[in-house]
């Protein structure tokens, strides 16, 4: 509500700026339509950058304040394209968890699964000043998994 109320206002605000008609007597203070373009800039936005006036002179003061006030309707195509090269992006919860969680948790069963056959297999206890630390098994466990998923299936970067 509040959010509505903000655009209501700033929207009369600027109609009133707009339609206020310089008068006869006012004729020596009225703006120019650059100068109406760069106040509109300073007002709505953090100020004109080199080239913004003409920009806004091009497409019309009315229509550069109607994109201010629903931004949701500027195309952003560069954004769009450099976003569109990570597919990870588009993904629900659920396929990133299909794709990616799942497998890394199915492969670290399997991976403390096979150690644990092994050691009872060879008989052997590990004391514990020659088990791997928490890192040296997590950069193991890494690699193994790495190793298990194909590489069309691994995160973009």
């Amino acid at each position: 509500m509040k959010k509505h109320l903000a655009v209501l206002s700033m929207t009369s605000s600027l109609v009133l700026l707009m339609s206020a008609a310089p008068s006869s007597k006012d004729s020596a203070t009225a703006l120019t339509d650059r100068q109406r373009a760069l106040h509109v800039l300073n007002r709505l936005g953090f100020g004109a950058r080199p080239g913004d006036v003409d920009r806004v002179l091009a497409m019309g003061l009315d229509r550069y304040i109607d994109e201010q006030l629903h931004p949701e309707r500027i195309a952003d195509v560069r954004s769009e394209s450099l976003l569109a090269k990570f597919p990870t992006l588009t993904l629900s919860a659920a396929d990133t968890w299909d794709q990616f969680e799942r497998p890394l948790r199915e492969a670290r069963k399997q991976a403390k699964k096979l150690q644990a056959e092994s050691a009872s297999a060879n008989g052997e206890t590990e004391s514990a000043d020659m088990q791997p630390t928490a890192g040296e098994k997590k950069n193991g466990a890494l690699a193994d998994f790495r190793k298990q998923i194909p590489p069309d299936k691994r995160p973009k970067r």
